[in-house]
């Protein structure tokens, strides 16, 4: 994998649905039928800086087709909704419980109220029975500050884009992946958006990458089911590997024994494959913090 910097594309490009995106050149992406949509929900659990409390930062993605997305907004409304009957009509919800983030429910703390652990079971009850695939990079905390610049797509998104690529080959022939994040400030969303549009418009990694839509959408994870499963499973993943849940059984702790559980189920749901070669990949993989790109 090269770590030059992914040159700038010439140009603009619509994002409009159904229409296309041109490439370098004038070359063209395919029309997005809206049937054939795959869209890719990703958000993080941590974050990959030296300062930040959790050694093992977690950026994944929940794959959703469109014709999923009704089903899953009308359980997790219907979840919230349950989660608030349970309590006294007098409790005043906080903004993270509305959002049904996984700090509210996932956290020590939060999950020894039983109604939340109610949510909690509901929603990965869910994802079990659910026709969705779920990709994680689990990083080593960095030592340093990792490169930030609009020109260079940290490898740990890269490497969630190849996988999906590799997901619409081998299993949803036809789709085109939609890349959906939590939105932040304006100014991350715009840095964010020219690394990714950088790097499938002018690395020859991205530009192999045809099944995915060039841009990024950023949405409110309080109205956007997809966001809320993979800040859910982005959680898990976390603490399941920094309390070496992979190596271990914890028996006697009934938190961690219940994140083991959960992690579990999203194992089922990952999808690893071997290329021509016979080189295996993996849908769940950890990432030492000599991957990154540091400044120079």
């Amino acid at each position: 994998m090269t770590l030059d910097s992914d040159a700038a594309p010439a140009g603009r490009w619509s994002r409009r649905p159904g229409s296309t995106a041109p490439a370098a050149g004038g070359a063209h992406f395919p029309v997005l039928a809206e049937e054939l949509s795959l869209f890719v929900y990703i958000d993080e659990s941590g974050h990959p800086h030296p300062n930040d409390p959790h050694p093992r930062p977690v950026d994944l993605a929940v794959c959703l087709k469109r014709e999923d997305v009704r089903q899953i907004t009308g359980a997790l409304h219907r979840f919230s909704e349950d989660f608030r009957a349970s309590l006294p009509s007098t409790t005043r919800l906080r903004s993270d419980e509305r959002e049904g983030k996984a700090t509210a429910f996932l956290s020590r703390k939060q999950w020894s109220g039983p109604a939340k652990r109610v949510y909690a079971d509901s929603v990965m009850d869910l994802i079990r029975n659910l026709d969705v695939t779920i990709f994680a990079m689990v990083m080593e905390r960095p030592d340093r500050p990792i490169y930030r610049g609009a020109d260079y797509l940290q490898p740990q998104h890269r490497w969630i884009l190849e996988r999906v690529d590799a997901l619409i080959e081998r299993k949803e022939p036809g789709r085109l992946a939609t890349l959906v994040f939590d939105g932040r400030e304006r100014s991350e969303n715009i840095r964010l958006d020219k690394c990714f549009s950088n790097f499938l418009f002018r690395s020859a990694e991205g530009r192999a990458l045809a099944r995915i839509v060039p841009g990024v959408l950023f949405v409110d994870s309080e109205i956007t089911p997809g966001i809320k499963l993979a800040d859910f499973c982005a959680y898990i993943l976390r603490v399941y590997y920094e309390h070496g849940l992979d190596r271990q059984d914890p028996r006697g702790n009934p938190y961690l024994t219940t994140i083991k559980r959960y992690a579990e189920i999203i194992r089922q749901k990952t999808f690893d494959w071997e290329d021509e070669d016979g080189v295996r990949s993996w849908g769940i993989r950890t990432m030492g913090k000599e991957h990154f790109r540091y400044p120079e």
